[in-house]
C-alpha cells in the first residue's frame, strides 16, 4: 500500500500519510512510504503532525526525506495510544511497532521552532517534550532501524516504559544550535533494550539513561510498571556529543539501573573547534533528583568494556 494513492490525499502531508496508516492497520498492517510525494509532486514529505502508529504495524521508509514542517509543535512519530490517559497502566501497554529505513532514509528536524525547556509550558508555548522526534510510552516490542536523523530539535528518540526494543543502524549529524539535542534516551521504566551501531554527531548525549522522576514524571507514570532502566544491551557506539558524553547512566529518587552491558564505544569529538567532551561514558551525578539522590546499590552490575576517548575523561565516576 502506498500513501500516493489519491484516496488518502488530505490537507497536508501529515493527514495523507495517516489517512493511508489507518487503512493499512485493517488489513496489511503495513505501509511503505516512498521517495516520491505524488500529492505534492516533491521528493519530500512536510510534516505538521505526529504520526500515530497503531500495534502490530510496520512502517517501512524507503529512502525517503521527511521534514517537520516550519513553526509546528509535535514529533514526527509516536505510538497510537501516547497521549491516551486511559491507557496508563499494564492494560494499555500497545505491542509490536517497527519503523524500518530501506536505502538512503534521512528524517530532519528543519527549522527549530524556538521551543525549549526554559520556556517549555510557558508564554503559549506546548512542553518541550512536544520536540522529541519519536516519542514512545508503553510499548512493548519496538524496533527502529537503518535512519538518518539530522538536525533533531530536542532528544530525538525518547522511551519512557518501554520494553523488548531494539534500535540499530542510526546515524546522527547535528549542528548543535539548541540545547539538549540528545540521540536515544532512555527514561523511567525501560528495559530489554538492544541497540547497536550508533554514529554520528549530536548536540548533547549521544545514549542517555536516565531513570530520573523529572518536571513530566506525573505525566508518564504508567500503573503497575517498575520504574527502573535494566538489562541494556549497548554495542559499537561511535559519536560526538558536541562537549557532552557519549553514554550517560543516571538515576534518583528510587530508581535505579542495573544489569547494563556495553562494549565498544569511541568518542569521535572533532575538538579541535571546540572544548573536549566532558566524558566518553558517565556514571551518576549530583543534579536532577526530585525526590532523594541515589544511594549506594542502586546503580550496579555495569559491564563496561573497549572505550576509546578523546575527551577530558574515559570513563567518570
Amino acid at each position: 500500500m502506498t500513501p500516493n494513492n489519491e484516496r488518502f490525499w488530505g490537507i497536508d502531508d501529515s493527514e495523507t500519510l495517516q489517512n493511508a496508516i489507518n487503512e493499512a492497520a485493517k488489513g496489511s498492517r503495513k505501509l511503505t512510504i516512498p521517495r516520491y510525494n505524488a500529492r505534492r509532486g516533491e521528493m519530500q514529505w512536510r510534516i505538521t503532525k505526529a504520526l500515530m502508529l497503531p500495534d502490530d504495524f510496520t512502517l517501512i521508509l524507503d529512502n525517503c526525506y521527511m521534514v517537520m514542517e516550519t513553526g509546528v509543535y509535535d514529533h514526527m512519530f509516536t505510538n497510537s495510544r501516547s497521549y491516551d490517559d486511559t491507557s496508563r497502566n499494564l492494560d494499555g501497554e500497545q505491542k509490536n511497532i517497527t519503523i524500518l529505513g530501506k536505502g538512503n532514509v534521512t528524517l530532519d528536524g528543519g527549522e527549530h521552532n524556538h521551543l525549549l525547556e526554559k520556556p517549555s509550558g510557558k508564554y503559549g508555548f506546548p512542553r518541550v517534550w512536544k520536540n522529541t522526534m519519536f516519542f514512545w510510552l508503553n510499548v512493548r516490542n519496538l524496533r527502529v532501524e537503518n535512519l538518518h536523523i539530522t538536525n533533531q530539535r530536542w532528544w530525538a528518540i525518547t522511551h519512557i516504559f518501554c520494553r523488548d526494543v531494539t534500535i540499530r543502524n542510526i546515524h546522527f549529524s547535528a549542528i548543535p544550535h539548541v540545547p539538549n539535542m540528545d540521540g536515544i534516551d532512555l527514561r523511567i521504566g525501560c528495559n530489554n533494550f538492544t541497540i547497536e551501531n550508533i554514529t554520528g554527531r549530536t548536540g548533547d548525549d549521544v545514549i542517555a539513561m536516565t531513570a530520573v522522576n523529572g518536571n513530566e514524571y506525573h505525566f508518564w507514570k504508567v500503573e503497575g510498571k517498575d520504574t527502573d532502566i535494566h538489562d541494556v544491551k549497548i554495542r559499537t557506539v561511535l559519536g560526538d556529543p558536541f562537549i557532552h558524553l557519549v553514554i550517560r547512566f543516571l538515576n534518583h529518587d528510587g530508581n535505579q539501573i542495573y544489569n547494563v552491558d556495553l562494549d565498544t564505544v569511541f568518542d569521535a569529538s572533532d575538538f579541535t573547534t571546540k572544548k573536549r567532551p566532558h566524558a566518553t561514558v558517565d556514571l551518576g551525578c549530583v543534579l536532577y533528583s526530585k525526590v532523594r539522590k541515589s544511594e549506594l546499590g542502586e546503580t550496579r552490575d555495569l559491564q563496561i568494556r573497549n572505550v576509546t576517548s578523546r575527551g577530558e575523561t574515559a570513563i567518570r565516576l
